[in-house]
């Protein structure tokens, strides 16, 4: 699991690895700063995987599955990604998995949010939550869901009331509930730790243990371990 910083200054080194559809992307962004954080997740995204894959960052293709989850042409490791303003996590492993980071923040209407899209447990979880911490519960909530949508690669076509995930706060796994199907047990929740005002949470396609972490330093980026 690494985390890198998306409002660092452009490093044309790593942006030299882009492809050209992913340069096209970027320069499509209507503010300048969302098209910023793009190319340097892309090209962070690239120096890792090389990294992990010991091959040069722009000799790899990276495709779009069927319900848009990235993914690495051949199948050589599975990986996932997700940012939430200038916060950006990679995830890293041989199974399928999913990440996803979201800052806190005060929302118009949480309580029609979760009306639409928590279990009814999940909503009672968060209702018993003081107020002045249920934003906290109510994030922490949507990226362990998020987690599990992306990692199982199939999108909103997974109906997000169809699951429960645990609100409890400790970092480290999780509660994952998925209702009707044995698939529940195929897959592990780990509660993340992330940077302050942000919750975090990771899913993977195998029992996790244990998940390393390291933060993006260009010139001490050596591990070539994931989950």
């Amino acid at each position: 699991m690494w985390e890198a910083r998306l409002d660092a200054p452009a490093e044309p080194r790593l942006e030299s690895t882009l492809s050209a559809d992913e340069r096209a992307r970027g320069d499509r962004f209507l503010l300048p700063r969302d098209g910023h954080r793009f190319r340097r997740g892309r090209a962070l995204l690239r120096a890792i995987l090389g990294e992990y894959l010991d091959e040069d960052p722009a000799r790899l293709r990276i495709e779009c599955g069927g319900h848009g989850k990235p993914r690495l042409a051949g199948g050589r490791c599975q990986f996932n990604l997700s940012h939430s303003h200038d916060v950006m996590l990679v995830a890293v492993a041989a199974a399928c998995v999913g990440v996803d980071v979201e800052r806190i923040r005060p929302l118009a209407d949480p309580e029609r949010v979760a009306e639409r899209f928590f279990s009814d447990a999940e909503r009672s979880a968060l209702a018993s939550v003081s107020p002045r911490r249920r934003p906290e519960a109510f994030f922490r909530c949507w990226t362990r869901k998020e987690a599990f949508v992306k990692a199982t690669g199939r999108g909103l076509s997974v109906p997000l009331r169809a699951f429960d995930v645990g609100l409890d706060e400790t970092q480290g796994r999780a509660r994952l509930d998925v209702r009707g199907h044995d698939e529940g047990g195929r897959w592990s929740l780990w509660g993340l730790p992330a940077a302050p005002g942000h919750c975090a949470a990771l899913v993977a396609e195998v029992p996790i243990e244990r998940v390393r972490h390291g933060r993006w330093a260009e010139r001490s980026f050596r591990s070539k371990r994931s989950l």
